[in-house]
């Protein structure tokens, strides 16, 4: 039962993954809070995540080589991602948690500069920075059923990104990266949604019985205008997680998920608006780990399913997400 309560939050916090920006940085879809975690009522997270967006994709299909977006011609943007993430839960039916990322960036671009009428010079430039990034609030309110009866139980959630990061790097002849590839984005945006959990009993290797939890959670992001009046465009983003338990201290963990990014207010930057939002679709295998103590070390695979981008962009084909999850309390 324990195993199906700690589901509950599987999506308990949705990754701030940023809108595509000509300098556009992505996140994955996927925070990973409750399915590998520790049961208990209080928990400390420590999670990695990292990306390498290297494929340029234009609509549904990748394309050969970067290509231009406006003047600049996007080349990588390659991030790891440090995560804290504290749980609590304060009442029976009401938990609180909380992220706060570090972020290590790499990224390049080309810009094409007209000279003169008819005579145009490309210029490199490559950024390296560092700092923290935004932080995350989240409640969860178990608003009604049972897991384990009729269609399940549901749980409301709402919270807010906050301000925390990093909103300037350091220029390269000049210029900064555009705010949404900073560390922070200087805005303040709102998190609410649902999910809704069912668990089974099925038997499992050795003549045991696991449960076997099925949740489905949507949450909608609303974005405000940030560092140099930039706003990304609002977020949805809906998944399909499960979890299967091999044996003693060893679960097969899986994941369905979608993002749907509205185009970019670009504010006082000279990103091109046309070139941002698009549809990503991922299939999220993993694996979690038991250790003594209430604790469990995780890790998840995210591969590309489907991509569907407004004009070029930077994408990356796979996300690879590691963490250790330490439980306190009963």
């Amino acid at each position: 039962m324990n195993r199906a309560l700690a589901l509950a939050v599987a999506l308990a916090l949705v990754a701030p993954a940023r809108s595509f920006a000509n300098c556009g940085a992505e996140g994955c879809p996927l925070d990973p809070h409750g399915l590998e975690a520790s049961a208990r009522r209080w928990t400390l997270d420590f999670g990695y995540q990292r990306v390498d967006q290297d494929r340029t994709w234009d609509g549904t299909h990748q394309v050969n080589g970067p290509e231009e977006a406006g003047h600049i011609t996007e080349l990588f943007t390659r991030t790891n991602t440090w995560s804290l993430n504290g749980r609590a839960q304060v009442l029976p039916s009401l938990r609180l948690s909380a992220t706060l990322p570090y972020l290590d960036r790499e990224h390049a671009h080309e810009a094409s500069h007209e000279l003169h009428p008819g005579h145009f010079v490309t210029t490199r430039a490559e950024w390296k920075y560092e700092g923290l990034g935004d932080a995350t609030l989240l409640a969860q309110w178990a608003a009604l059923g049972s897991p384990e009866s009729g269609p399940g139980a549901l749980t409301l959630q709402g919270g807010a990104k906050l301000p925390t990061g990093k909103r300037h790097v350091e220029e390269v002849d000049g210029e900064e990266p555009e705010p949404p590839a900073r560390p922070g984005t200087g805005s303040t945006d709102a998190l609410a949604g649902l999910q809704l959990l069912r668990s089974w009993h099925l038997p499992t290797f050795g003549g045991r019985s696991t449960t076997l939890p099925l949740v489905a959670s949507a949450m909608a992001r609303w974005n405000g205008r940030g560092t140099d009046g930039y706003r990304m465009g609002n977020e949805w983003h809906t998944s399909l997680s499960t979890s299967y338990e091999l044996g003693r201290g060893v679960s097969l963990l899986a994941q369905a998920n979608a993002v749907f990014h509205s185009r970019d207010e670009v504010g006082n930057t000279d990103a091109e608006p046309h070139h941002t939002g698009g549809t990503s679709v991922f299939a999220t295998p993993g694996l979690r780990l038991e250790l003594p103590g209430g604790s469990s070390v995780y890790g998840y695979w995210q591969v590309r399913a489907y991509e569907r981008t407004n004009g070029p962009q930077l994408v990356a084909p796979s996300h690879l997400i590691l963490g250790a999850s330490f439980g306190l309390g009963r």
